[in-house]
């Protein structure tokens, strides 16, 4: 049976009986100070509820909405999705069905995996600003609101793969997105790679040039160009000015 919470920006859905439940007061008064943090940064006022799906563990997430690939959570941030509107089960079975909303976010909750945190509602609430033409920006912002992958400093995963010679191009990343002609994308490479790295650059990014110069690339539509101009430099020599920066933390 799917139960329903709700607070000030949420609407939170679990299912009778589990740990999502037992904990669904800690875990609402986590979101709205996530909530906050992100309208706080962003300078927003999203004017509505977000629509919170808990799942019991991440290998139904992935069944549904992965073709089977285990998944922590995933975020709906618009109508346009092409899961918005299906119908799914939060259990995973032929019960506890409901239709997928737009503005949501899908996340597992169980004792080795409890998904909550600002990531997924940082795409929620910064589709407002845009819908970013580079999943690298996308994720970046997200992992710069989280700060950490697996409990550890984003920057620490990123002096890691600089030190093994393992740290992927960041310009190469940013721009794989927006070039139409390739048919690479953010997500053909190890997410333990990206994710934290973009994470990393967005905050050497957010401390050397400043929140609202980030924000202004993270909607751009030339990156290149728009480099130059709000940085000073080419995406290359961004990137090379972002390895300095981690090889002295």
């Amino acid at each position: 049976m799917i139960k329903v919470s709700e607070t000030k920006h949420y609407v939170f859905h679990y299912l009778e009986g589990s740990l999502a439940e037992q904990d669904i007061e800690k875990i609402a008064a986590e979101q709205e100070r996530c909530f906050a943090k992100i309208c706080s940064f962003l300078e927003v006022e999203y004017p509505r509820k977000i629509s919170y799906w808990l799942y019991n563990s991440p290998q139904v997430i992935g069944d549904i909405f992965w073709d089977g690939e285990w998944c922590c959570g995933l975020s709906l941030p618009d109508e346009n999705g092409s899961n918005v509107g299906r119908q799914v089960s939060l259990s995973g079975d032929s019960d506890n069905l409901f239709i997928v909303p737009p503005y949501s976010v899908h996340a597992a909750y169980e004792e080795n995996a409890k998904c909550i945190g600002e990531h997924e509602d940082t795409h929620v609430i910064a589709a407002m600003l845009c819908e970013p033409e580079s999943d690298f920006l996308c994720e970046g912002l997200a992992m710069y609101m989280d700060g950490k992958w697996w409990g550890e400093d984003n920057t620490v995963w990123a002096k890691r793969y600089l030190e093994k010679g393992e740290l992927l191009s960041t310009e190469r990343l940013i721009m794989v997105d927006a070039d139409d002609d390739t048919e690479e994308s953010f997500y053909d490479w190890n997410c333990a790679q990206t994710y934290p790295v973009a994470g990393a650059w967005t905050r050497y990014v957010m401390e050397n040039y400043g929140a609202e110069r980030f924000k202004s690339f993270y909607c751009s539509k030339d990156f290149e160009k728009d480099a130059e101009e709000l940085f000073g430099c080419s995406l290359g020599r961004l990137h090379e000015l972002f390895v300095e920066w981690i090889r002295k933390m």
